[in-house]
């Protein structure tokens, strides 16, 4: 019955899905979560070096940094996910104390957020319709023609 209602290659989907996973916004326990399930689905082994690989790839590329400059970087995909779990939780707690901190002493929490910001981009839509182009005497001008 299971086979039958199965999907065609649900492994593959898995695989697939396994290999455009990357960790976005959502909280490291949730994303670790998700490719654990993932990896069920897929049928594969957890000690399969390409496993521990997909996985290294779907982090940011700060957190592979410092879980392979680590003394003695994970070997195992379990280790893989303490090490990954523990190090963003250190990275979160120490961005709301420097947050708590920073905002304390100066009391401009939203100039300390767009401080480091390189990049100013518009939100203007593509589509609108620019009514202010002209002139008001450019305006007066074409009226009067």
């Amino acid at each position: 019955m299971k086979d039958a209602f199965e999907p065609y290659d649900s492994e593959g989907d898995a695989l697939e899905e396994m290999k455009a996973l990357r960790i976005g916004d959502v909280p490291i326990d949730e994303h670790i979560a998700k490719y654990k399930m993932l990896v069920t689905k897929a049928k594969l082994k957890e000690e399969n070096p390409v496993v521990i690989d997909l996985f290294r790839e779907t982090l940011s590329l700060s957190l592979q940094r410092q879980l392979l400059t680590l003394e003695k970087p994970p070997k195992t995909l379990k280790d893989w996910y303490e090490w990954t779990s523990r190090l963003d939780n250190n990275y979160k707690r120490m961005q709301r104390i420097l947050g708590r901190t920073n905002a304390g002493k100066s009391g401009k929490k939203d100039e300390k957020k767009t401080e480091g910001r390189k990049w100013n981009f518009s939100k203007k839509d593509p589509n609108t319709m620019d009514v202010d182009v002209m002139t008001v005497e450019k305006q007066e001008r074409c009226m009067k023609n």
